[in-house]
């Protein structure tokens, strides 16, 4: 306009050059974008190295130092496409131009989804430390005696330790090879599971309600031990036999994972049996296509206008009616089923 404001911009596409190099034609870049009309909100966790000395324990002072503030930065209000609303958790993705993403297998969901960078695709890494080498001084200075003259200390990481508790037990010994050799467990989890002996008796008890060492071990490993942290088992509010009727419902799809997540929240504080707690609190899948749809017509109803261009055959929306959907079941409609039945609304 008169006072230098961009205000419209003009331009023009060749359809034909889409995925193509044409020839006499050289392409200088690619414009990356999402619709603002069809795209969902995200957030998004950029994750950095977590100390900012490639070796914190080389320098011989406390670890702790050399933390990198800059290790997590969180960018809310990202927009993304509908369609990664459709994918389970876990899902990988590249964000054009910023790294590799995952979706967050505990926080991320239908109506509020989360990504963790896994690697950037720029090493920032390099930059900081690519420096020039200082020039040597005319006259070598005396070397002030520093924390990095002292010794070190070799400290013994978890599973050297975990190594040296079987080499004076027996009985977790015999643990560590029959969880590998009969229960066909990993070594990595078997070392886990059998480096203390009221941890393993635990473990054995859950298997021993719900047959299914495999899925049991990735409970124990992957969540029940992240809140363990340096407590004693026994200090837990639920028992074995709890804990495994949990296994069970996720892996018997009769509650999802997430719900099976949010379950073990209670549970871990307050006890319970997870059953009991499924039912007080109202979170039992909705697996009933007959209790779905009076949901589903809903929605469309209270969004007419995309429900029209939904029903035109604009399949950009169908991540946004997922969405929606969970939304109004508080995520318990079956995700699988929301898609089916909303396939079939516009087949």
């Amino acid at each position: 306009d008169d006072d230098g404001n961009v205000v419209e911009l003009r331009c023009s596409y060749d359809p034909d050059t889409l995925g193509k190099a044409p020839e006499g034609r050289k392409v200088k870049g690619a414009i990356h974008w999402v619709s603002a009309t069809h795209s969902v909100p995200a957030e998004i966790r950029l994750y950095d190295r977590l100390f900012n000395h490639p070796d914190p324990d080389a320098t011989g002072d406390e670890f702790v130092d050399y933390i990198n503030p800059d290790s997590l930065t969180v960018i809310k209000g990202a927009r993304v496409e509908p369609g990664l609303v459709e994918d389970a958790a876990g899902s990988r993705y590249q964000f054009e131009r910023l790294g590799y993403f995952s979706s967050d297998c505990e926080d991320s969901t239908a109506d509020a989804l989360v990504f963790n960078r896994i690697v950037p695709l720029r090493d920032s890494w390099a930059k900081k430390t690519d420096k020039p080498e200082p020039k040597a001084a005319k006259e070598e200075a005396p070397k002030k005696s520093s924390k990095s003259d002292k010794p070190k200390i070799q400290k013994k990481s978890r599973a050297e330790i975990r190594e040296l508790i079987r080499a004076e037990s027996p009985e977790l010994t015999e643990r560590f090879e029959r969880y590998q050799s009969e229960l066909g467990l990993s070594k990595d989890d078997a070392d886990v599971l059998s480096g203390d002996l009221e941890l393993a008796k635990f473990f054995d008890d859950s298997v021993a309600a719900y047959d299914n060492p495999a899925a049991v071990a990735k409970w124990f490993v992957n969540e029940l031990l992240r809140e363990l942290k340096d407590a004693n088992v026994s200090e837990l509010p639920f028992d074995a036999v709890a804990f495994a009727s949990l296994v069970e419902l996720v892996e018997t799809n009769a509650v999802s994972g997430k719900i099976g997540k949010k379950v073990f929240a209670e549970m871990l504080t307050n006890g319970g049996e997870p059953s009991a707690i499924i039912e007080a609190k109202g979170l039992k899948e909705i697996t009933d296509p007959a209790a779905l749809e009076p949901v589903i017509e809903k929605v469309f109803a209270d969004n007419p206008e995309p429900y029209e261009r939904f029903k035109g055959g604009d399949k950009a929306l169908h991540g946004f009616f997922v969405g929606q959907i969970m939304k109004a079941t508080r995520g318990q409609a079956n995700p699988k089923l929301v898609n089916e039945i909303l396939r079939k609304k516009v087949n």
